[in-house]
């Protein structure tokens, strides 16, 4: 398994926006972050996977993804692929005027029937494109009051969007779902401290091995043993940030490899969980 899984963008930034427009784009792999993502994206016919969701983008699309949510998306070859892609690190606005964890509700305690993609109207569109075009200037330029300035416009960024979920019609996004991937995905969230095979998991879901790899990937872009992978790394980061040993985590995660533990984590985070768990300490 070749995942690459670049989460360092938030260790030395709270806050950073892209914009990148490329007619050739390819996003190998699906993946998860560090900190909470917006991606805006001004092309239509975009497919986003998130979890166990299929979103289609239109013009002015936005899709939230939390620290939590493996994603990626398929980009048809040959087409302009225009988006601005926000970075938040949570803590950057936990204390904002006492109103951080109200601004961050699309990333955590989520409302009932959450769907990840909003459809943005054209004054909506306007309105996010200058706030991305501003937060983007104080990132990468010296402004007086730079923090503050970033605090402010990253918290009309958050506004706008739960603004743009609370009119939007449940049911707008349509996501599409694969109710049996969902139940599987699901399962290995709740059982990856286990001895997860895929004879396990055929025999739990009643469901061939050909049929269970098949259907898997098509609508997650891993396979099942892929996925295991991934959300067993994704999980050992709690109990890195909290303190726990790299033996411990290894050991509540399902390896039972601790140098196999020490490698994967390497390789899809990008530094040892022991650097990792230091970087929070600190």
């Amino acid at each position: 398994m070749d995942t690459s899984v670049v989460i360092q963008e938030f260790y030395d930034q709270d806050v950073r926006v892209m914009h990148n427009i490329s007619t050739y784009y390819n996003m190998p792999h699906p993946h998860f972050h560090d900190g909470f993502e917006i991606n805006f994206t001004l092309t239509a016919g975009i497919l986003f996977n998130i979890d166990n969701r299929q979103y289609v983008t239109r013009v002015g699309s936005v899709l939230l993804i939390n620290n939590e949510e493996i994603h990626h998306n398929i980009v048809p070859s040959g087409l302009l692929y225009d988006r601005y892609i926000f970075y938040l690190r949570p803590e950057f606005m936990q204390n904002f005027n006492g109103q951080g964890e109200e601004l961050l509700r699309l990333f955590v305690n989520r409302p009932e029937h959450f769907e990840n993609c909003l459809y943005l109207n054209q004054n909506q569109i306007i309105k996010m494109t200058q706030l991305m075009d501003q937060l983007h200037e104080y990132t990468n330029e010296d402004v007086y009051a730079k923090q503050f300035r970033k605090q402010l416009v990253t918290a009309q960024i958050l506004l706008l969007c739960n603004e743009i979920a609370l009119g939007q019609p449940r049911g707008g996004a349509n996501p599409i779902r694969n109710e049996r991937v969902r139940s599987i995905a699901l399962y290995i969230q709740e059982h990856y401290s286990e001895d997860l095979t895929l004879d396990r998991l055929c025999q739990q879901f009643f469901i061939s091995k050909s049929h269970l790899i098949t259907s898997f990937k098509n609508t997650t872009g891993m396979t099942p043993n892929e996925y295991i992978i991934t959300v067993r790394i994704m999980k050992s980061r709690e109990y890195l940030k909290s303190g726990v040993s790299v033996v411990k985590t290894c050991e509540l995660i399902g390896y039972n490899d601790e140098s196999h533990f020490i490698r994967t984590f390497k390789r899809i985070v990008g530094i040892t969980p022991k650097q990792y768990g230091k970087l929070y300490a600190e």
